[in-house]
């Protein structure tokens, strides 16, 4: 079954979905909404900044290629900014500097597009157990298998 599972924790933090797909920003939305889950939606870097000025949020699903920036120099940006500094970072290019530079600037997660609906509310509950700190493990998770580094 690809949906994501029911969330059971009433005072679940906000998660941003920064996606420039807008079919794939909005099935993320929806089916992130029908878990349970609080969710808003960004298609580029400069409304990403818009609403964090004014939202707090407690996830953020990153999409690398943005229209006006790349989504790894915008999570330098913000990382500070959040709550948590949680962030799974999702991508196509999967390349080794992609994914280390994911890691150093603190993202809990690298998510390879394409995936599955139940690897993201995986990684999504992972998180919420143990939020993310820098001594935590960062995950490369595909639909091949799940790598820890």
């Amino acid at each position: 079954m690809n949906t994501i599972q029911k969330n059971k924790n009433t005072s679940t933090p906000q998660i941003l979905v920064i996606e420039d797909d807008v079919i794939l920003q909005k099935n993320i939305t929806l089916s992130l909404r029908r878990a349970g889950y609080q969710t808003l939606g960004a298609s580029s870097a400069e409304e990403t900044k818009k609403i964090l000025k004014v939202t707090p949020v407690g996830l953020v699903l990153l999409d690398i290629f943005l229209p006006d920036c790349n989504g790894l120099d915008l999570l330098e940006e913000i990382c500070g900014s959040l709550s948590g500094g949680n962030v799974i970072v999702m991508s196509a290019q999967d390349s080794f500097e992609n994914i280390d530079r994911a890691r150093r600037l603190g993202a809990a997660a690298f998510l390879i597009k394409p995936f599955m609906l139940k690897q993201l509310n995986e990684a999504i509950l992972e998180i919420m157990k143990n939020p993310h700190s820098k001594t935590s493990q960062f995950s490369v998770i595909s639909m091949r298998e799940k790598q820890q580094h």
